[in-house]
């Protein structure tokens, strides 16, 4: 049997001032034979839920809280295989996000990208020099995109806000190393200079799922370069 009970107050949880969550309603290779997930929110709160199953919560309203209660019984998850699809995608789950919209999803990773690119002479520089007055645009791509892959060694270790934000393409650039989003966040900066129109991009990756289109969060797990 799970169970779980939760309370979510007036304060923001999360850098989206909002706040989500996923619980997984079964375990591998064992038969719950009963599942209970109880929520409580404040009354105003817009809340979105999400689930691969079939179930609806009992709603109780209280003067200030609504109380979703959401219950199943006999849900059965087979034992983990290697070719298996994502678990994501077919163990029983309940999802919820305070998010109201993709659009101020949006408007929040753009609030904080625009300050990660800051104009940097050496940046300038370096791009001309790779370029050597190129103008394929195609060679200019590829010529930007080697030096980034191969010149900006991948590492993983922000902390905090840095897990989803970009660090500074200076820093990026003078360290020598970054994770995807600082790598892609760099390489957008020295296209531009390059006079290409380059897109930061955010893409969730198979093994995490199918994008759940109507529930805004930040369910993405990689980043990209979008020409």
């Amino acid at each position: 049997m799970l169970f779980r009970s939760t309370k979510n107050s007036t304060q923001p949880h999360s850098w989206l001032k909002g706040d989500d969550f996923v619980w997984n309603l079964a375990m591998f290779g064992a038969e719950n034979k009963f599942s209970r997930i109880t929520l409580s929110f404040p009354k105003n709160m817009k809340i979105t839920f999400a689930s691969n199953i079939n179930i609806k919560p009992k709603i109780k309203k209280l003067k200030n809280r609504i109380i979703y209660t959401f219950q199943k019984e006999k849900l059965f998850f087979p034992q983990k295989e290697i070719f298996m699809p994502s678990t994501r995608d077919i163990i029983p789950f309940l999802q919820y996000s305070t998010q109201k919209t993709w659009q101020d999803f949006a408007s929040w990773q753009t609030s904080f990208i625009k300050k990660q690119i800051i104009y940097t002479p050496k940046i300038e520089r370096k791009t001309e020099e790779l370029l050597q007055k190129e103008t394929n645009k195609e060679l200019i791509i590829k010529i930007l995109r080697d030096f980034v892959a191969k010149k900006i060694t991948y590492l993983f270790n922000d902390k905090g806000i840095y897990k989803v934000k970009p660090n500074l393409t200076s820093s990026t650039f003078f360290d020598k190393r970054g994770d995807c989003k600082d790598k892609s966040l760099l390489l957008v900066q020295m296209l531009r200079y390059a006079k290409i129109k380059a897109y930061y991009s955010l893409v969730k990756r198979k093994i995490f799922g199918k994008f759940i289109k109507k529930l805004p969060y930040m369910q993405f797990d990689h980043a990209i370069v979008f020409i």
